[in-house]
């Protein structure tokens, strides 16, 4: 089953380069690592970084070491464990459902875009939604089997997905598992002390780290970790991320999309203690996250796995899936006329996506659908893993295209530019470039950032080396009042190359 989800994430996976703000900001704090041979304290352009915490980036960095430093690589930790979470998710549906939900499950998570796109991505979401699924499947496991054994391997699975991306990753699992418990019949084995001993195995994967950090800056390192990314995500917009209450409905739609389409009432049937588990796992977290004022898509993976299997039960219990197979074939006709239309106004000569033929994509992803929607209809056991592998293959088409356009959405080409202007001399940027952090992963050290235009203007004025500026076209004329005139070197329509 695994080698569905590794060809697709795989697929051209070094073909673009990284996106601007976090797959950037991520790697380059992985490459860091290994510039300052420091495995505790993150840095980024040699400044210490605590916004997040360490474990993606250890990953990263160990195989940028391994493999060499390249797209791919920085990739590489992400995929890794979108294929594990197709396997555990797998695992999971076995557990509640039997074999046959389970393997369904995997297919539908591995064919949704949203999974899709973040196991494409070097962001930290993908080993963090695994450890914290891990770590509710074995609590799960221990707790209906009753097997004490299995309670610090939970307790070191949510301490993984706390070292990944910090205390949300204990708050998430640790709230389903203790819903999940008190609302049992048996909600007295709560009291057992093997289960609160066992928070050693926490303690033991996060508190080295932790105490090793505290030591060495105090509050500097605190109130990021702290503060900074639990509660402040919730009170506040953080990097102004906000959305309304409904933002992840829509999204759970769209990243589920066409599975959620066409099995609605997969949430609404009552299969006892499954239903519970899954709607513990979902429901209170969810209206957490739609009351928080930070909100982001990827926010919605952590739940992905209980979708798929609420879905994938659904799948396995219908008797016909003729009504399902007709309406994805024709959601697929009218998908490709919505992508031939919306992509037929934005393709102008001379544009961004000049580059894309909107009939192509059009009919490729227009093609997996109908062709899924039919392996539905008549295919009685292989239909759903037909339909899986024919979404994913109208995914595939998302980075064939991008990898046509990306020079216009990156700052690679501008920063390897700005590098060779600038030799051995520091690239300097601002604020308002708005690619900061894929400038510094590209342009590499040294590598100078400056808040406003009089900050700018001095230290430009102060170079007496070689060095290149990389500002947008509107601001030649902010440093121009201030008395600096720059010669451009090279002109990226967003971005210029100066000195």
């Amino acid at each position: 089953m695994a080698i569905i989800p590794i060809l697709a994430l795989a697929y051209k996976m070094n073909s673009f380069p990284l996106t601007d703000h976090d797959e950037a900001l991520y790697s380059g704090v992985a490459r860091e690592l290994l510039k300052h041979k420091d495995w505790w304290t993150l840095y980024w352009n040699d400044q210490p970084w605590f916004i997040h915490a360490p474990l993606s980036m250890w990953i990263q960095a160990s195989f940028f070491k391994i493999f060499g430093i390249a797209e791919a690589v920085a990739r590489l930790h992400s995929m890794f464990f979108a294929v594990g979470l197709v396997l555990l998710t797998a695992a999971f549906g076995n557990l509640l459902f039997g074999r046959k939900t389970g393997y369904i499950a995997g297919l539908i998570l591995a064919s949704s875009p949203l999974f899709y796109l973040i196991g494409r991505m070097a962001i930290l979401d993908m080993p963090l939604v695994f450890f914290m699924t891990l770590s509710i499947y074995l609590f799960v496991r221990a707790w209906r089997t009753q097997n004490r054994r299995l309670y610090p391997a939970f307790w070191i699975a949510a301490g993984l997905a706390t070292l990944d991306k910090g205390l949300w990753g204990l708050v998430l699992p640790g709230m389903v598992c203790l819903l999940y418990a008190a609302t049992d019949s048996n909600r007295k084995r709560l009291l057992d002390p093997a289960l609160y001993v066992s928070a050693l195995g926490w303690v033991a994967v996060v508190g080295p780290w932790f105490a090793i950090e505290t030591h060495r800056w105090g509050s500097q390192f605190l109130e990021p970790t702290l503060a900074t990314n639990t509660y402040q995500r919730l009170t506040t917009s953080v990097c102004n991320h906000s959305g309304s209450w409904w933002f992840y409905i829509v999204i759970a739609v769209i990243g589920l999309f066409p599975w959620i389409v066409l099995w609605p009432q997969s949430f609404f049937k009552n299969r006892g203690d499954n239903s519970r588990l899954l709607l513990l796992w979902i429901v209170p977290a969810l209206i957490l996250h739609s009351a928080a004022r930070t909100k982001l898509p990827n926010y919605l993976l952590p739940f992905m796995p209980a979708f798929a299997l609420m879905l994938a039960a659904g799948v396995a219990e219908a008797k016909s899936r003729k009504v399902q197979g007709w309406s994805t074939v024709f959601i697929g006709a009218a998908v490709t006329v919505i992508v031939v239309l919306g992509l037929g106004t934005a393709t102008v000569p001379g544009g961004a996506l000049a580059s894309i033929n909107p009939w192509f994509i059009g009919s490729f992803i227009g093609a997996a659908y109908v062709l899924g929607g039919l392996a539905l209809v008549y295919r009685k056991n292989s239909g759903p893993a037909i339909m899986a592998v024919m979404l994913l293959i109208g995914l595939s088409i998302l980075p064939v295209q991008y990898s046509k356009v990306h020079t216009d959405f990156s700052p690679k080409r501008t920063a390897m530019e700005a590098r060779q202007l600038a030799g051995n001399g520091p690239v300097i940027s601002m604020l308002g470039i708005d690619c900061q952090f894929g400038m510094f992963y590209y342009a590499q050290a040294p590598y100078i950032h400056d808040e406003t235009f009089d900050d700018l203007a001095r230290l430009i004025s102060q170079q007496k080396g070689d060095y290149a500026v990389v500002l947008m076209k509107k601001d030649l004329a902010e440093l121009s009042k201030r008395g600096i005139k720059l010669s451009i070197s090279y002109d990226k329509d967003r971005w210029v190359v100066a000195r």
